[in-house]
C-alpha cells in the first residue's frame, strides 16, 4: 500500500474568489532529496520570474513522498522540501509570510518507488487585474511590416525582384503538390534594418548569445489558400547584397519560442552561406560562352526584364563604389586610372557605360585569379548566396564574441505586464534583443557587452491607446522610460531614428 504525507503551506491567507486566475507549477525531487536538481530549481525560477511580486495574492505548497520510508522520515523530507523551495521563493517574494500547516493522508497504491509523487506543488492565486484591453501582441500584429507578394505557376523557373534589390530564383516544379493550372502566391518579407526587425517581432541572438545581423527573410507560398512546401529534391536560391562587414557570417534558421513570436535562431548545418562579388552580376555580358556562376544564369534568364531605371540606380551606385575603390572623385579621374592599369583602354571608354563594362571586366580577371589560387579576401565580397531548402525565416548573423568580463545584466522596469514589449536595440551594431525574463517587475537582459551605447525601446497597448518610449544609454546604466501617446504611423516614423 502506497503511503504518502501531504503538507500544505499557505501564505497570504486571505480569502481567493474562484474567478481570480491562478499559476501553477510542479517541482521534482530525486530519492531521499531534500534539494531540487540544477534543472528543476532552473525550471522553477523561470517560471517565477515571469511573475511581479504585486500581482500574486497567495501562493499554496504541498509536498507529496512516495511510499518507502517512515510515516516520521517521509514527514521529515516533505518539510525540508518545502524549506528548499521557500528559500527560493523568498528571493522573488521577500515580503511574504509563511505559515506551515502538516497532513498526512494514506493512498491506496503501489508500495514501489514512484518519481512522479516525490514532488512540491505550487500554486499561485494572483490578484484580480484591471480589464486593459487586448495585450501588446494586438499592436505588435498591426505595426507588421507590407511583405513583397508575386504570383508565379509552378511549370516553369522564375526570378523575383524584391523592394529591396534581392533576387529570388524559383526553379520550375520547386513546389510540392502545387497545381501547374492555377497560380502560386509567394509572400516574400524581408527585415534587414533594425527598424523592421522591431516591426516584425524579430529579435538576434541565438541560445541566448548575441548576435549580429546582415538581414532577415521569409518567404511563404499558397495556392488557393494552401501553405505550399518545397519539393523534397527542390531548393529556392536567394541573392542578397552584403551591408554589413561581418566577421564569419553564418544562415540561422529562426524558431518560434512564445506567444510574442519571439524567435530563437539556430545555426543551419545543411545549407552554406557564399559570397560573391559584384563584377558576377555583369559577367556574362562580357560575351563569355560559359560562366559557371548563379548570377550569371539569373542575368541570362532575366533579359531585358530588369527595369532601366532600376539598372541605371544601380550603376550610379557601383560607380561610387569604385570612385571609393581607386580614390577619385569624378568620371574622368576613374577615365585616367583605368588607362593607368591599362593603356589598351585608352580608345575604348567613351562613356560611363564603357568605363563600368571595363571596371567588372577587371573584377572578374581579379576574381577568376582569386578563385584559381585560392586568394579570395573577405573584404572584396559583397553579395551573399544562399539555397531555401523550407519557408521559414532565414537569417544571416555572426556571433558577438565578448570575454564574459566584459559582458552584464541590463534590467529595465516594466509598467503594465503582457502589455508592454521592451527591447534593448544597439546604437553601432545591427542587432536588437528581447529580455531573458523578468524579475521584481523589471525586465532584464543577459549576457550584452558593457558600456555599448544603445537605446530602450518600449511599446504598450493600453485600453485600445498605443505608447512608445525610446531612451538613449549605455549598458550597465541606470535607464527610464517615459511613454508617450502615439499613433501607428509616428510609431514607425519614430522607429526609423534607431537605424544606424
Amino acid at each position: 500500500m502506497l503511503k504518502y504525507y501531504l503538507l500544505g503551506v499557505f501564505l497570504c491567507c486571505n480569502f481567493v474568489s474562484s474567478a481570480q486566475e491562478s499559476s501553477s507549477i510542479s517541482v521534482f525531487f530525486d530519492i531521499n532529496s531534500s534539494t531540487a536538481n540544477p534543472q528543476e530549481t532552473e525550471k522553477l525560477k523561470r517560471f517565477i520570474n515571469q511573475l511581479s511580486s504585486e500581482n500574486v495574492q497567495s501562493i499554496s505548497l504541498v509536498a507529496y513522498a512516495d511510499a518507502p520510508g517512515s510515516d516520521a522520515h517521509n514527514l521529515s523530507l516533505g518539510e525540508k522540501r518545502l524549506q528548499n523551495i521557500n528559500k527560493i521563493l523568498n528571493k522573488q517574494f521577500p515580503d511574504s509570510l509563511f505559515e506551515f500547516k502538516n497532513n498526512s493522508t494514506t493512498a491506496k497504491e503501489s508500495p514501489d518507488y514512484n518519481a512522479a509523487l516525490r514532488r512540491v506543488d505550487l500554486k499561485f492565486t494572483l490578484k484580480a487585474k484591471e480589464d486593459l484591453g487586448p495585450g501588446i501582441e494586438y499592436l505588435l500584429a498591426q505595426l507588421a511590416m507590407q511583405p513583397d507578394t508575386f504570383k508565379i505557376f509552378n511549370t516553369k523557373d522564375t526570378v523575383l525582384i524584391s523592394k529591396q534589390g534581392s533576387l529570388v530564383y524559383i526553379p520550375a516544379l520547386a513546389f510540392q503538390g502545387a497545381r501547374s493550372d492555377k497560380p502560386i502566391q509567394i509572400i516574400l518579407k524581408e527585415a534587414r534594418k533594425k527598424s523592421d526587425m522591431i516591426l516584425e517581432k524579430l529579435t538576434t541572438s541565438s541560445d541566448g548569445q548575441m548576435l549580429i545581423s546582415d538581414g532577415m527573410f521569409k518567404l511563404e507560398a499558397q495556392q488557393q489558400n494552401r501553405s505550399l512546401d518545397i519539393a523534397p529534391t527542390k531548393s529556392i536560391s536567394f541573392f542578397k547584397p552584403k551591408e554589413a562587414d561581418l566577421d564569419m557570417p553564418q544562415l540561422f534558421y529562426g524558431q518560434i519560442e512564445d506567444s510574442l513570436h519571439f524567435i530563437n535562431w539556430k545555426l543551419n548545418g545543411s545549407n552554406s552561406l557564399n559570397p560573391f562579388t559584384d563584377f558576377q552580376m555583369g559577367c556574362c555580358s562580357f560575351g563569355n560562352a560559359y560562366c559557371p556562376f548563379f548570377f550569371c544564369r539569373i542575368r541570362q534568364f532575366l533579359g531585358m526584364e530588369i527595369p532601366q531605371k532600376a539598372a541605371d540606380s544601380r550603376d550610379i551606385r557601383l560607380l561610387q563604389a569604385y570612385f571609393q575603390k581607386y580614390e577619385v572623385t569624378d568620371i574622368e579621374q576613374l577615365k585616367n586610372a583605368l588607362i593607368k592599369l591599362n593603356p589598351e583602354l585608352k580608345d575604348q571608354l567613351d562613356s560611363p557605360e564603357d568605363m563600368l563594362q571595363a571596371l567588372r571586366e577587371a573584377d572578374r580577371i581579379a576574381m577568376e585569379e582569386g578563385f584559381s589560387n585560392g586568394n579570395i579576401n573577405r573584404g572584396t565580397l559583397s553579395y551573399y548566396l544562399f539555397n531555401m531548402g523550407n519557408l521559414n525565416w532565414i537569417n544571416i548573423d555572426s556571433f558577438y564574441n565578448l570575454p564574459k568580463e566584459e559582458l552584464t545584466t541590463q534590467k529595465i522596469l516594466v509598467d503594465v505586464a503582457g502589455h508592454t514589449d521592451v527591447k534593448i536595440v544597439f546604437k553601432d551594431l545591427n542587432s536588437v534583443l528581447s529580455p531573458n525574463g523578468t524579475t521584481n517587475g523589471a525586465y532584464y537582459f543577459k549576457d550584452i557587452p558593457k558600456g555599448e551605447a544603445a537605446y530602450a525601446l518600449g511599446l504598450q497597448y493600453i485600453k485600445g491607446e498605443a505608447y512608445i518610449a525610446i531612451s538613449e544609454f549605455k549598458i550597465g546604466e541606470k535607464v527610464e522610460l517615459n511613454y508617450q501617446k502615439a499613433s501607428l504611423e509616428r510609431i514607425k516614423e519614430t522607429l526609423k531614428t534607431i537605424d544606424s
